[in-house]
């Protein structure tokens, strides 16, 4: 993934990766469940355990071409992400797990920062 960010309460892991449409939300709940339950569908050439990615899955949304950086805002359950090829910002929800909005900028976007994004209480109500 390019992007790996968790949701400011800790709940959820937002994935994403420049050669994908998707955002992929994982459950630390269930990653956790599964760790615990030795539910594994294989190991990596290093001998690590593979969790399927399926009974980790809390949502995956098609967002546009490119996402690269998740920040969180304080209003609950939205996220922005950049479109580095479509040149866009999606405003979306990642608890429902639908695009919300779209805002196109004239230049490949990547890192977006909103206020105290990464902290566990966001103040955000500005994108940057």
């Amino acid at each position: 993934p390019h992007g790996a960010d968790v949701r400011p309460d800790g709940k959820f892991i937002t994935v994403s990766g420049k050669l994908d449409t998707h955002v992929s939300v994982y459950s630390f709940e269930k990653i956790q469940a599964a760790i615990k339950a030795g539910k594994f569908e294989s190991k990596d050439p290093y001998g690590i355990p593979v969790i399927n990615m399926k009974d980790a899955l809390h949502t995956q949304v098609q967002l546009g071409l490119g996402p690269l950086h998740t920040p969180y805002v304080s209003k609950k359950c939205v996220a922005y992400t950049s479109l580095y090829v479509d040149s866009q910002v999606v405003k979306w929800d990642h608890c429902e797990g639908k695009v919300l909005d779209k805002i196109s900028v004239h230049y490949n976007i990547g890192h977006l920062m909103t206020m105290e994004g990464d902290s566990m209480d966001p103040k955000g109500r500005y994108l940057v």
